[in-house]
Formats: C-alpha cells, sequence, structure tokens
C-alpha cells in the first residue's frame, strides 16, 4: 500500500521537465594545407571527370552542413 502511494505521489512528478535535445553532429576530418592543395592540383589537372568534381560540391556542402551543426550544438 505504502509503495503504491509513493508510485501514485512520484508519478506525476516524472512529467515536470523538458528534455534537453542536442543534435548529433557528424565528426569533421581534418586536412592540412597540403592535402588541400594536392586536391586542387588533382581536380584541376582532370576537369574530364565531372561526376569527381560534383561529389566534391556535395562533399564540401556536407561539410559546412557538419559545421554549422557543431556551432548550433555549443
Amino acid at each position: 500500500m505504502r509503495a503504491l502511494m509513493i508510485l501514485c505521489v512520484c508519478l506525476p512528478l516524472c512529467g515536470c521537465t523538458t528534455p534537453v535535445l542536442r543534435p548529433e553532429c557528424p565528426t569533421l576530418v581534418s586536412y592540412s594545407a597540403a592535402e588541400q592543395t594536392a586536391l586542387a592540383q588533382e581536380l584541376a589537372a582532370h576537369t574530364d571527370m565531372p561526376m569527381t568534381h560534383r561529389a566534391m560540391r556535395d562533399y564540401a556542402g556536407l561539410r559546412d552542413q557538419g559545421r554549422a551543426c557543431q556551432k548550433a550544438a555549443d
């Protein structure tokens, strides 16, 4: 009986707090200046690969979204 009374008192209190939701941001890989230069040179040398260039533009957009997510989470 006592346990039931405690449950009846505590149960309404469980819903009084608002959960804190934090976004789960992706971890971004860091590239050195030398790696970025090498990638830029490779892309410039191979203009005949449009899908590779498109994929790199998409990846740049995803990295921008990841940075925005991390900034918002702080």
